[in-house]
């Protein structure tokens, strides 16, 4: 079943059309992968679905919620309350614990799942450990937690594992998979690495 949709997308920047698409959709508990080269509109294309940005022409919806009906506090909240968010650069705060980052992403922070997922994640013993003083494979661990700590139902993630070599990144990809199918979020990445494509049931391949 349809949990986001776009139709007849258009987007322009610097005076060039970027984003023509007639239809897209994404099934709740879906996987779609946005693979294409830079510059091609994938990271404009992830954040328009999330309402990161407003669409210039065509709609968005979200369960049936028309991104532009909705006020600028609106989207925020909807955002808040429905998407978690991974990218390439982790946004860690680096004075703050591990645990005090991964509350940052709940209003109403659920600590038993919080530190299931820890555990699961490897990170079971680093809860107040400052950010700064993780590794990189644990940093980013930690961000995929504080991206499933309010239980969205929808993860986006951008460019998640362009810096990393062969065995990370299949590390990372199965953590994504795992994770969001176990809680039942949908996932949408967009990459330009096409070692992802062999996890994806779904491969939305943009042109530059």
């Amino acid at each position: 079943m349809g949990i986001l949709h776009i139709r007849k997308l258009k987007h322009s920047a610097g005076g060039r059309e970027i984003l023509n698409i007639d239809a897209l959709g994404v099934d709740s508990g879906g996987r779609l992968l946005l693979l294409g080269p830079s510059g091609c509109g994938k990271t404009t294309l992830l954040s328009l679905m999330a309402g990161l940005m407003r669409a210039q022409n065509g709609d968005v919806t979200f369960d049936s919620t028309n991104y532009a009906a909705l006020s600028s506090t609106a989207l925020d909240k909807l955002r808040r309350r429905s998407f978690g968010f991974v990218f390439q650069k982790l946004h860690l705060l680096g004075h703050l614990s591990l645990l005090e980052n991964v509350h940052l992403a709940s209003d109403r922070p659920d600590d038993a799942f919080i530190h299931a997922l820890l555990a699961r994640l490897g990170l079971d013993g680093k809860e107040k450990q400052a950010a700064q003083a993780l590794s990189h494979g644990e940093a980013q661990r930690a961000a995929i937690a504080r991206a499933l700590a309010a239980k969205p139902r929808i993860l986006f993630a951008d460019e998640p594992t362009s810096a990393l070599d062969d065995a990370n990144t299949a590390a990372v990809a199965r953590l994504l998979l795992d994770e969001t199918a176990r809680s039942g979020a949908a996932l949408v990445v967009a990459t330009h690495d096409a070692r992802l494509k062999p996890y994806f049931d779904t491969a939305w391949e943009m042109a530059a």
